[in-house]
C-alpha cells in the first residue's frame, strides 16, 4: 500500500470525525453551564458526550487543548467576539457583546460562578487584554505605566461578563439595556482620556498640598 493511499481518509470518515469532535465540545459547554459541576474534566466529559475517555484523547489529547478548543467555541458562541482595532468601535462592541452573554445566559453564568468557567475564563483573558491595550494604543500612549494599566483594567471590566451579570443581578436590565450602559461608559472613559491624556485614573488623590503646590 502506498503513502498516499494510507493517508487517504474518505468524506464519511471525515464527517464522523468532526461529529464526534463537536459532540465533545458541545458536551464540555454542557458542563460549564450546569452550575453544580465545578469541575470540567476529560471523564465527566466524556459520559456527558457519550463517549469513550479514549475517544476524547483522539481529538483533545491534552486538557489544555480540550480548554483551548472550548474557549474558541464560547467566543464563536457571543457571535460578536472580532475584537475591533479602533478604539471608537468598542462601544457598540460592547452593546452587541452583552447580546451575545445574553443569549447564552446559563453558559456565561456558569463560566462566572463555576471553577472550570474561571479557569477557562482565565485562559481567554490574556489575549483579551492584548486586543483591548492594541485598540486603545493611541489613548494610552502618553501614560505612565501604573496609569495605562488602571485605564485598561476601568475599560476592561466595563464590558466583561462580570458587569454583565452584576448589572442584570443588581439593577434588573436585561443583557440589550446593560450593553447600552456599559457602551456609555466605554464612551465616556474614551472622552476623558482624549480631553486630557495626562490625567491618568490615579491623579484624582492629589493632596491638597500638592494642590497648592501645583
Amino acid at each position: 500500500m502506498t503513502a498516499e493511499a494510507r493517508s487517504y481518509e474518505s468524506p464519511l470518515r471525515a464527517e464522523q470525525r468532526d461529529a464526534t469532535r463537536n459532540r465533545i465540545l458541545e458536551a464540555a459547554v454542557e458542563q460549564l453551564a450546569d452550575e453544580g459541576a465545578e469541575e470540567l474534566t476529560i471523564p465527566l466529559v466524556a459520559r456527558r458526550a457519550g463517549v469513550s475517555v479514549r475517544t476524547v484523547y483522539v481529538h483533545f489529547p491534552t486538557k489544555d487543548a480540550l480548554f483551548e478548543a472550548v474557549s474558541e467555541l464560547l467566543d464563536d458562541r457571543i457571535g460578536a467576539f472580532h475584537f475591533p482595532d479602533k478604539a471608537d468601535d468598542l462601544p457598540s462592541f460592547v452593546a452587541a457583546l452583552f447580546e451575545g452573554f445574553d443569549r447564552d445566559e446559563p453558559l456565561f453564568t456558569g463560566e462566572l460562578r463555576t471553577k472550570a468557567g474561571r479557569e477557562v475564563s482565565a485562559r481567554r483573558r490574556p489575549k483579551r487584554i492584548q486586543e483591548l491595550e492594541k485598540a486603545l494604543e493611541p489613548e494610552l500612549g502618553g501614560l505612565e505605566p501604573l496609569e495605562r494599566r488602571q485605564a485598561l483594567a476601568a475599560v476592561y471590566i466595563a464590558y466583561s461578563a462580570g458587569s454583565w451579570r452584576a448589572m442584570k443581578d443588581y439593577f434588573g436590565l436585561t443583557g440589550s439595556q446593560a450593553g447600552d450602559a456599559a457602551a456609555w461608559a466605554v464612551r465616556a472613559m474614551l472622552r476623558e482620556l482624549r480631553r486630557n491624556p495626562a490625567k491618568a485614573p490615579g491623579a484624582s488623590r492629589m493632596t491638597l498640598g500638592d494642590e497648592q503646590r501645583a
